[in-house]
């Protein structure tokens, strides 16, 4: 059942004690209330807004859940036997040593009116939906954070294509082999050059 949520972001400390009365109850050191419909939400966001509250107002869609991991290993196959590769920096690994990234961040999508727009038309109601859902490692993670780009947006959602990951590789070996011919050339363009100062 679709639900919206109403999260106060804050608030000054006199009327803390106004906020349970409201029907706020406080979860993980924030104060949330939840609303069967967006006009009831809607209705609670303009009283606060007369009281100066910060708040979010998002669907119940773009909430952590407990299980996106396991929503991702049951949708979201290893690219080669039993390795994923990390889709910011392509490199290979295990199931065990993975974190599993949300492409379009939580906090971020909680916050803007436009990532909820996209989600919408992508037709995600759920933000911990395996389309959504990324593997990588943990210093991608990190530095990645809440950052939402069109570059990690993209990378995001290709690696968990193998096409991808062969076409990339195949790319990195061809300018390889490239790097090394031209090197080869240059040194024997410049042998050929100090044997030609030789004899004059």
């Amino acid at each position: 059942m679709k639900f919206y949520m109403v999260e106060i972001t804050s608030y000054e400390k006199k009327i803390k004690k106004h906020l349970s009365f409201l029907g706020f109850v406080r979860v993980e050191n924030k104060y949330k209330q939840e609303f069967a419909t967006k006009e009831e939400a809607d209705a609670m966001c303009n009283l606060l807004d007369t009281y100066n509250i910060s708040y979010l107002e998002y669907p119940n869609g773009i909430v952590r859940s407990n299980d996106y991991r396991k929503q991702f290993y049951q949708n979201i196959k290893p690219i080669i036997g039993s390795w994923y590769f990390c889709a910011y920096f392509g490199k290979p690994i295990k199931e065990e040593a993975l974190t599993v990234d949300h492409i379009l961040s939580i906090r971020k999508a909680q916050k803007s009116k436009f990532l909820q727009w996209i989600l919408l038309k992508m037709n995600l109601d759920d933000i911990n939906d395996s389309k959504n859902l990324c593997a990588c490692c943990k210093k991608c993670n990190q530095k990645k954070g809440q950052k939402v780009s069109a570059a990690y947006v993209v990378r995001g959602i290709l690696s968990r294509k193998r096409w991808f990951w062969i076409t990339y590789y195949l790319l990195i070996l061809i300018i390889i082999i490239w790097v090394i011919y031209n090197i080869g050339n240059i040194s024997v363009s410049y042998t050929h050059l100090r044997a030609h100062e030789t004899v004059l």
